[in-house]
This record gives C-alpha cells, structure tokens and sequence, in this order.
C-alpha cells in the first residue's frame, strides 16, 4: 500500500476535584456554553467502537445491583464512587443500560447480557419510569424507556415489554407540554425545554415505529415548541442544564420537526445550526459540571445533521467526539467519568452509556464512499483538485473500492498508474496517519491537468464513478456514486 503513487489523496475515516451525580430536582449547572478553542488531550486516534461497546457493556454489568433480596434488584448504580448507603439507583440509569446491552445483542447476536436485561425489567416493573419523583423528570426517563424498550424488542424479537413504552409515550403525551420553559431559576426552563425535545424525540420514534400518528403528531407540537425557543435567541442553542445540552434541541428540530415540515430545513440549518458548539469550553464552568454528557448530546445533533443532510462531515466530527469521550476510559473498565478532568475512579454509568446511542450509533451501517470536488466547472489547462472520502467505522472489516473517471465515453480507472480495472483493498479500519497509508500529506493534492481541446470537439465532460464491494463475493455494498464535472 505505501509503495503506490496515489493521485488522488485518499482520506479514509474510520467510520471513539468534586463530582456529582445528576441531581433530581433543582441543584443543578446551567449556563451558556462557548466553542472550546483547544480539545484537551485525549482525543487523538482511532478506536474500535465495538471493543468500546464490549467495555462498557462490563462496567454496566459491575454496576448492576446483584443481590435478588436488594429491593433496588437489577437498578444500575449511577457512579463508580458511591456504591453503599449513598448510592444513587434511578430508572434512567438503568433503561440506558438496557438499551446499550439490547444494541450489543442487535449488532453482534451474542445474547450474554440477556440476564443482566432481564434483571433490569425487574427493576423497571418496580420503580417505572412514570412513577419517579419530579415533572420533567418523569418526562426524561418516559424518553429513555421508549427509546429502551424499542432497542430490546429489536434484538430480541419480543414484544414482551411493549406496554412499558406504550404507557411511557402516554404519560409524555400527557404531560410534557406541561413544563415551562419560562420558570425561574432561568436554568430550570431550559432543562425543561431540552427534556421536552429529547421526549418528543423518542415519542416520534415511537410513532414511526408503531405506526402511531397521534404519537407523530404530539411529537411534531413539541417540537415545534422547541423550534420556537431556539428561534427567539441565538444563544439559546448554546445552552446547557442538568445533563443536557443544545445538541438534543437541535436533534429535536432535525428529525421530528422536519421530518413532518421538509421545507426550509436547509436555510434553517444555515441560520442556527452553522455554529453548532462540538465541544464546551470547559474553562466556562465548574469541575462539577457534566461536560461529557454535554459533548454526548453535541455528537447527537452532528449525527442528526449527518442523516438530514447526507454530508459526511457531520458524520466525521460525531467520530472525532466519540474518539475524545471514549479516549478518557483511562483505566479501560469502560467507564469514563461526567468531567474530563476527574480520575477514572469518578465514572458514571450513565455518561458511559451517552456515546453508544449519539456518537458512534450507525455501526451496522455499511461502508460510505464519497467522491468531493473543490470545482466540478473547470477551463481547459485547470488543474482541478479531488478528494476521496471511505468510512467503515463498525462491523465491515475491509472493502474494496473501484474509482473511474468516466471522459468521453472512456473509463479510466484510479489510480492511473496501473492496467485497467485495477483495484486498492483497504483494511478497515486503518488509522488516521494518512500519509503512511497513501504515500502523500493528509490534504488536497493536484489530480490531473486538462489539455486544451482540438478544433472541433466539445466542451470536456466527465464523470467519477466510486463503487464499494464486498471482498468476499464481490459484490456493491451500495450504490455507486457518481459525481459530474465539465470543462469548457
């Protein structure tokens, strides 16, 4: 691979003090948070994102209460750190447990933590969702359970818990236009808003999953109602409180707004979303504040946008925050904890959990291949620039990639150097060191210089083909890509 002459850059991105937990009522952080300037140490390089998953599937397990006579059973410990008399068992920390143990079953089919889950219903049935102690709360935690119960009876192929997320939609519906987003402290209204748009959220994914149109439509005045709230005030998306952040408002506005409403989504993501925070600067808060769950809810929105827009970049940086978050498991139990600069005796459950749904997410998802152009309307004599984008960040291991131009009717295949049809077979996942993996810098590179025409011919007109195939029997993953640029 290093000895190829590549040209054409080849970008692969593989597509990883006093603390306390969550406070239930009104003890919380909120603020407006600014873009941090520099990431703190941790953020470099690739991880496997299914050994990620398999960690923190561990440490849930080492937290999960064990004792069939605790009548906490099956809860899941909120901390690392307070594990007797103080401990913390909530209903939220242990329907995200659920749902990270259900995804392992989905992506892997190894059912090893099917006890762990079934102990955690335990629990569930005990202490609902619906039934814990606060408005916004209860409207919280009914989100999780949807969003649980769904990810449970998609890897097991049950419908065994499906009340469960039909009386959590229910109370949402009920209940979650009741929480105001005008209350005094002011940071209470804005945990308000963001756990109304994290419950409108899952309620739409219950709709659409159920085929619930009262679900989708309840869904649709939330969101609504968040959208209006970012609106009224650039800032207001720069926000945090509690353990969440803009990112959900975004998220909301995204995927339940537009899905309902497509038009003007792109002038609205080029009015509020072109400055979307990726990381809090943690110099604007306490070492008591959650900014790992912040920067969670922050790959949610890059992936939202990811999937609204199809444009990869979203998709890249959602990478590079899981990569940051994950990169702090210093101690690798799996566990990281709610501030980057605690130990790794201060893990939470719950934090650890955040990035397997809103950062690395679509790991079933096959490889994506993108074919990008600084200009596709050249003169002849341009030198024109292009570039090559390959993700497989989760279950597919290596593909193979066939890139053409197409001139004239003529197929001339990548990399130009070698006979026709020659094909790269890339190990997925590679890490980020291009230079060592295409014999060139990790930047936009010269491709080809375009001769003057001869007398008589028309205007230059070509075509990129991208196709991916699977090694082992040579077929498409996906769709070719095609990419038209002329010259005149």
């Amino acid at each position: 691979m290093k000895n190829i002459e590549f040209l054409l850059v080849l970008a692969v991105f593989i597509c990883a003090t006093a603390t306390a937990a969550p406070p239930q009522q009104d003890d919380f952080i909120s603020g407006t948070g600014r873009q941090a300037l520099h990431i703190p140490d941790g953020d470099a390089g690739h991880l496997d994102y299914l050994e990620e998953l398999e960690r923190i599937c561990m440490f849930l397990d080492a937290w999960q209460v064990k004792d069939p006579e605790d009548p906490e059973f099956g809860g899941m410990i909120e901390d690392e750190f307070r594990s007797g008399d103080d401990r913390i068992v909530q209903s939220d920390n242990t329907q995200e447990a659920v749902y990270v143990w259900s995804r392992r079953k989905e992506l892997t089919g190894d059912g090893s933590y099917l006890q762990n889950i079934h102990d955690a219903w335990v629990y569930l049935d005990a202490f609902p969702a619906w039934e814990e102690e606060s408005d916004y709360y209860r409207v919280w935690n009914c989100g999780w359970g949807i969003r649980c119960t769904i990810m449970y009876e998609s890897a097991f192929e049950t419908t065994a818990k499906r009340s469960y997320a039909d009386q959590c939609a229910a109370h949402i519906i009920a209940h979650a236009g009741e929480l105001s987003f005008d209350i005094n402290p002011p940071g209470a209204g804005v945990r308000n808003v963001l756990t109304v748009a994290w419950a409108a959220w899952n309620l739409h994914h219950y709709g659409v999953t159920y085929s619930d149109n009262d679900a989708v439509d309840a869904s649709f005045t939330l969101a609504q109602a968040v959208k209006t709230w970012i609106e009224e005030d650039a800032d207001n998306l720069h926000k945090v409180a509690w353990a969440l952040s803009g990112g959900v408002a975004a998220t909301c506005v995204l995927e339940v707004y537009f899905h309902q409403q497509p038009d003007g989504m792109d002038a609205w993501i080029d009015t509020y979303l072109s400055d979307l925070i990726t990381y809090y600067d943690p110099d604007d808060f306490s070492d008591g504040a959650w900014l790992n769950a912040w920067n969670s809810w922050q790959a949610l929105a890059q992936n939202a946008l990811w999937r609204v827009t199809s444009k990869f970049h979203h998709r890249r940086i959602s990478f590079e925050q899981s990569d940051y978050l994950r990169n702090q498991d210093t101690d690798q139990d799996g566990g990281i904890p709610a501030h980057p600069e605690h130990s790794s005796d201060e893990d939470h459950s719950w934090v650890s959990t955040y990035i397997v749904l809103m950062g690395f997410g679509a790991l079933e998802e096959p490889p994506w291949l993108g074919l990008n152009m600084t200009d596709t309307e050249l003169t002849a004599g341009d030198t024109f620039l292009a570039e090559l984008e390959l993700c497989g960040p989760g279950l597919d291991r290596e593909v193979e990639i066939m890139i053409a131009v197409e001139i004239g009717g003529m197929f001339y295949f990548f990399p130009f150097t070698g006979p026709p049809g020659v094909r790269i077979v890339l190990d997925v996942p590679l890490d980020w060191k291009l230079s060592e993996v295409t014999g060139t810098a990790p930047e936009w590179t010269p491709f080809m210089e375009i001769p003057a025409w001869p007398d008589g011919i028309d205007p230059f007109q070509a075509v990129w083909w991208g196709a991916m195939l699977d090694p082992d029997v040579t077929m498409l993953l996906r769709e070719p890509v095609q990419l038209p640029w002329r010259a005149e």
